[in-house]
Parts: structure tokens; C-alpha cells; sequence
């Protein structure tokens, strides 16, 4: 096929998707692509998430990464109505978890629907130097 051919299918296909994107997002009935939920509280580009209740605890979860100085680790505690104090405290406790292995924890806590806790490491750490 020719050269010259090519660019141009290229661009038109590459504009077929975005219309398509676009087009499917306003959708009546349907989630939206990216959800605020989705970027709430994370920082940075998810190296590894790891969510409570799935069966795995925290500190295995934390043991199985190789540590990097350059990651924080975002720990996330969403709360239901009357759950604040609860949810706090076992944000208090993950964060005591990491912070003895050597992570550097940022915490939030915000209200939802119901309580969980998402802990996110990511290279978004800003109190030191990048390469």
C-alpha cells in the first residue's frame, strides 16, 4: 500500500474513536468514562491499589511491594453516616503499619455512601528530590 495512503487513514481512525468516545459518554443511563470517585483523593498514576475487605491484609499487601523512596502511599477512609470515627481509626492504624516500614503515608478521610478504605501507592512523593 502506499505511504501517503497510510497517514490519512491513520487520522481518520484515531478521529472515528474519539468521536465514538464522546458520543457514547452522553448516553442516557450510562456511568460517565472517568468518575469523580475514581479521582478523588489518589494524587498521582496508581503504581498498586489495594482495597479493604478483599481477603488480603495490609501489611502482607505492603511486604509483597519492592519500596521505593519516591512513592507515597495515599490511604483513603470513606465513611457512611456515623462511621467517621471508626473508619479514622483504622486509617490511623494502616498508616502506623506503613510508617513502620519505612512508607511515606498521606491520609483522607471523606464521606460516601459506606465505609472503606483504599490505600494507593503511586511516584508522587514531593518532599524529595526526582531523578
Amino acid at each position: 500500500m502506499n505511504q501517503a495512503l497510510q497517514g490519512w487513514q491513520v487520522m481518520l481512525a484515531d478521529l472515528s474513536m474519539i468521536l465514538f468516545l464522546v458520543t457514547a459518554s452522553t448516553l442516557p443511563g450510562r456511568k460517565p468514562l472517568i468518575s469523580a470517585e475514581s479521582t478523588s483523593s489518589s494524587h498521582g498514576a496508581p503504581g498498586a491499589v489495594f482495597r479493604s475487605g478483599r481477603g488480603q491484609s495490609l501489611t502482607l499487601w505492603l511486604d509483597e511491594r519492592v519500596q521505593d523512596p519516591r512513592e507515597m502511599l495515599t490511604l483513603t477512609g470513606r465513611y457512611g453516616p456515623g462511621e467517621r470515627s471508626l473508619i479514622a481509626r483504622d486509617v490511623a492504624i494502616a498508616a502506623a503499619i506503613a510508617d513502620r516500614r519505612g512508607v511515606a503515608v498521606r491520609t483522607v478521610l471523606e464521606p460516601g455512601t459506606g465505609s472503606d478504605m483504599v490505600a494507593v501507592l503511586a511516584f508522587d512523593r514531593t518532599d524529595i528530590a526526582q531523578e
